[in-house]
């Protein structure tokens, strides 16, 4: 069953992202900062992932905590709807860091680990935790692990980049 919910994950994890990138290096061929292609990749994916799917699964949570509790968490008990509008409303600061971060480019390194933190840890409790286990909660929980790595594998990438021109520079200085 095709649902909006599995729209939004391949918008905001493939469509988005991908589509976004090939803009900007067609558009933007000659300025320089188009070319480091791994910035860029962890740009569009934090505006997408961080950004754009937090931003709208908040809006969702905050709005219809009902339709989070049933399809997430499988349980339609009421007393739990204030509690998923709470993440809700994180999750829309979450998102807003991210969308900025497309605009503020020294947020995109803080915005990305904000995302793998929160949904890295999400993924592993929804593996983890006990209770139905929908297919909306495996969409949740693969989508949230593959965030973890690719938000992930790119700032493990630009670390180690950065530790090697550092490197570099320290041994020029030798």
């Amino acid at each position: 069953m095709f649902s909006m919910y599995i729209a939004i994950i391949v918008v905001c994890f493939v469509v988005g992202p991908v589509v976004s990138i090939i803009i900007e290096r067609s558009v933007k061929r000659d300025d320089p900062r188009t070319r480091d292609l791994l910035a860029m990749v962890l740009r569009w994916f934090t505006f997408w992932i961080v950004g754009v799917r937090l931003f709208t699964a908040g809006g969702v949570q905050a709005i219809r905590p009902e339709f989070t509790a049933d399809q997430i968490f499988g349980t339609t008990d009421p007393t739990v709807f204030p509690f998923i509008s709470e993440l809700g409303y994180a999750n829309l600061g979450f998102g807003v860091i991210g969308i900025l971060s497309l605009f503020l480019r020294s947020w995109t390194v803080p915005a990305a680990l904000a995302g793998i933190v929160f949904l890295g840890l999400d993924g592993f409790r929804h593996a983890l935790a006990g209770g139905a286990f929908t297919s909306d909660r495996a969409i949740a929980m693969i989508s949230d692990l593959v965030a973890l790595v690719v938000l992930g594998g790119c700032l493990i990438a630009l670390a180690v980049r950065a530790r090697k021109k550092t490197e570099s520079a320290v041994g020029d200085l030798a």
